[in-house]
């Protein structure tokens, strides 16, 4: 006797606009429901949403998105955005799939389907057979990329939806996706440490200028042939650099011949805002008198023993909102890699587990070439580091001019005097995990004003785009995060770490 069981979803369309600098806004409307039996055999009266390659969708709780697998040869992928804080897992469930079968050995030349979650999970099916899911990410992970090509028919449609509970129940369980797509881990070097020779962190706005390179991830992102900022960035393997999606986009998205990325710098050019008035006293509007490094002579790349890297690709979230400045991170390809074997550059760790929520009035520290004073005329020259609490998420929606999201955090002072400013976005917020290596838990994004009363800085929460920054990273090395124990290498396990930390 077959037992019938029914997913009953309402379904909604996904309109998106343009992939890299569109709104990403959606646009509900009430398709009807959808259903699997124990067969896992499609409900004939299905409505099939619009949902198109290279297009990435956020989901919300209790969603779904339903589509059918259109014969193409070019790879279509397709990105499905759960959250951990909203309790939205995309999980994913196809009808039998049908593609050439397999070459010997079983690798799928001429046509497959691959489930990836970003942070090491992924599956590949070709030929005739059934889909085997529902698949949940690995690791306790939220998001999924779908990618396939050279379907054989027409007749497979698969459906993703996000639900709180993994829909792990006994009759109808999902299975997390195989670790088989794990990141390559250079065992020779360690993520998140700084040189012995400097001191903790304590101007950026009420901050205090940093030790020479004491954050050995940190990059300036500064104007070609330049040593003129607009913004900060870390790096977070041998080829990228993470940042803020709002230092590139806009009506007058930068290009990647317009930018160039400096590692190990510390005191940089003079760059004059547009409200520049060299009359003004220390504190007014236009003032530069306050700039830390205004006098100091400038430098080039061989007095710092910077490295000047250019930029091959700009990676913009496709969900960031200009409007709402969600989804606000961007990776920047380097055009090399980068050494990381070299003493004096360090890789940032990024988290693994948890939700920046549990960071709440833990110390962090940012640091950056950012306005010392909202009213400056000029970003300062010297590198300022500043200590900032993170304020519990609830707080910061009350304190807030508009909601904040679940990509989103606050930091900083209710009393004001000390805050990021212009120039320092894109930067990373930091927070010491153990007591030599640091991860980065923030993205410096936005704020109304700089370092205003009961108005804290807003950061990105990195721990919710984890799996699209993996996604997208998937042909870097990274560093190890921890030195791996005694007893890992008698098992023949990792290498003992080499690399000087100071």
């Amino acid at each position: 006797m077959m037992i019938k069981l029914f997913f009953t979803l309402t379904l909604f369309n996904m309109v998106h606009g343009d992939m890299m600098h569109g709104t990403g806004y959606r646009e509900h409307e009430e398709r009807g429901k959808f259903r699997f039996t124990d067969d896992i055999e499609p409900d004939p009266t299905v409505a099939i949403d619009v949902v198109k390659c290279n297009e990435v969708n956020n989901l919300a709780y209790d969603e779904s998105v339903t589509f059918k697998l259109k014969k193409r040869k070019k790879e279509c992928i397709m990105g499905f955005i759960g959250s951990r804080a909203e309790q939205c897992t995309a999980t994913i469930v196809c009808t039998p799939i049908k593609f050439a079968e397999p070459e010997r050995g079983g690798v799928c030349y001429k046509g497959s389907i691959k489930v990836t979650d970003g942070i090491g999970g992924q599956i590949t099916m070709c030929g005739k057979t059934p889909f085997g899911g529902p698949y949940i990410p690995s690791k306790n992970g939220t998001d999924l990329y779908v990618s396939y090509s050279n379907p054989t028919s027409k007749d497979t449609v698969c459906m993703v939806v996000c639900n709180e509970d993994r829909l792990r129940q006994k009759e109808f369980p999902a299975k997390p996706l195989p670790n088989a797509a794990i990141p390559r881990r250079d065992r020779e070097c360690l993520c998140g440490v700084k040189p012995k020779s400097s001191t903790p962190g304590g101007r950026v706005v009420g901050g205090k200028t940093a030790d020479p390179f004491e954050f050995p991830w940190l990059t300036a992102i500064v104007d070609s042939n330049t040593r003129l900022a607009f913004c900060g960035g870390s790096l977070i393997n041998d080829r990228y650099v993470l940042t803020a999606a709002h230092c590139f986009a806009g009506s007058s998205p930068v290009r990647t011949f317009e930018a160039e990325v400096l590692l190990h710098a510390h005191l940089l050019d003079l760059n004059l805002n547009s409200n520049y008035n060299p009359r003004a006293p220390a504190g007014k509007p236009g003032s530069v008198k306050a700039v830390p490094g205004l006098k100091f002579s400038n430098k080039t790349d061989d007095d710092e023993l910077s490295i000047r890297i250019g930029i091959s690709k700009i990676i913009v979230h496709p969900l960031y909102s200009s409007r709402s400045t969600d989804f606000d991170v961007a990776l920047l390809r380097l055009e090399h890699r980068v050494d990381l074997h070299n003493p004096e550059i360090t890789t940032i760790c990024l988290p693994t587990e948890g939700n920046v929520r549990g960071y709440a009035n833990q110390t962090t520290i940012i640091a950056g070439w950012g306005k010392p004073h909202e009213a400056a005329g000029a970003g300062s020259r010297l590198l300022q580091k500043l200590s900032l609490p993170v304020i519990h998420y609830k707080q910061c929606n009350k304190l807030l001019q508009s909601p904040i999201t679940s990509r989103m955090m606050c930091a900083g002072y209710l009393k004001g005097g000390k805050d990021a400013c212009v120039g320092d976005s894109g930067g990373p917020l930091i927070y010491q995990f153990n007591q030599k290596q640091f991860r980065q838990i923030g993205i410096v994004s936005f704020g109304h004003g700089c370092a205003r009363v009961n108005t804290p800085g807003v950061f990105v929460n990195v721990q919710e785009v984890l799996p699209w920054i993996f996604h997208q990273t998937m042909d870097a090395m990274w560093c190890l995060k921890q030195e791996p124990d005694e007893a890992s290498l008698k098992k023949g396990g990792p290498k003992a770490v080499k690399k000087k930390t100071g």
